[in-house]
Formats: structure tokens, C-alpha cells, sequence
């Protein structure tokens, strides 16, 4: 599971500037749950500890750049991710995130891709390119699961993030 702000990650997390377009991913390892940094610019810490790489325990206080996360194991057979009552202010009434399957946990990391080798879409021959009005977008952050994550309660598949 891919946390960051890019659309191609599987947890899209729009909120924080320091959290990176492909921050850390999550994945089962032999029976146990490992969270690794993706090359990030402001890293990764797990109990206050900065690390590239580290297993996950009930409990678990995660630091993605300024966004704390709380790891927490589901006892329930089909995990959802959930959000929390927190009302972030781009999250007006959106729509409530659909279910992530245990058996769609990968048992791969991804590769590490730094920030700043990734390229932007490129633009189309006939095309001009788009003003920016310099405001930021109001459009609702929204997982490919079709939910807004917020600092509330994550629970992907097993693993929990609060």
C-alpha cells in the first residue's frame, strides 16, 4: 500500500505539503507489517524515531512530514479504511470511502523514485498550457477509493493507521 499525495498512490493524502507524492508504502512481510520510506523529503518516523524502514506494532505513532498517524491492527475480517468525525475544511459532504480488501495488500515494496527525477505529464502538441489563478484548489481530496482521508481512523486490509 503506497501513502502520498499522487494520484497513483493507494492512499492519496492531499493535506500536507511535507507529506511527499510517494512518501512510504506498507507491506506484509513474511507474517509481519513493514513500513518503508519511499525517498522521501521529509521522511518517515515510527515512535519518534526517524527510519528508512521499521516493523509496525499496535500502538505505533507514525510521523509522515507533519501528519501523526497511530498504527492499529483490525480484528475484524473485512477491514475498511474509515474516517474520522474531524471535518477537514475542503471536505464538504463527500462521498464515504469504499472498502480495501485484505487480499489486495501487495507483498512487494515499490521502487523508491526521487521527488525530484519525476516528470510531469507532458503537454499535448496542440494544446496551451493551463493558467494558474495561484489558489489552491478546492476540488475534495479523494483516495482511488473515492473516500478523503483525513487524520482519522485508516484501517487498510489488517493494518490501521488512527
Amino acid at each position: 500500500v503506497v501513502i502520498g499525495r499522487s494520484d497513483d498512490c493507494d492512499i492519496v493524502i492531499r493535506r500536507s505539503m511535507k507529506l511527499s507524492r510517494r512518501h512510504c508504502c506498507v507491506a506484509q512481510v513474511n507474517g509481519k507489517l513493514i513500513i518503508r520510506d519511499l525517498g522521501s523529503m521529509n521522511g518517515l518516523k515510527v515512535n519518534g524515531d526517524r527510519t528508512s524502514e521499521e516493523e509496525l506494532h499496535e500502538g505505533d505513532e507514525i510521523l509522515l512530514g507533519d501528519l501523526k498517524l497511530v498504527f492499529t491492527l483490525s480484528s475484524k475480517p473485512d477491514a475498511t479504511i474509515k474516517k474520522s468525525g474531524h471535518k477537514h475544511k475542503s471536505e464538504k459532504q463527500s462521498k464515504p470511502p469504499k472498502s480495501i480488501p485484505a487480499a489486495n495488500l501487495s507483498l512487494e515494496f515499490p521502487q523508491i523514485v526521487p521527488e525530484d527525477e519525476e516528470d510531469p505529464l507532458p503537454t499535448p502538441v496542440n494544446s496551451k498550457p493551463a493558467k494558474s489563478s495561484g489558489k489552491s484548489s478546492k476540488k475534495k481530496a479523494q483516495s482511488k477509493q473515492g473516500g478523503l482521508l483525513d487524520s482519522g481512523d485508516l484501517d487498510v486490509g489488517g493494518l490501521g493507521l488512527d
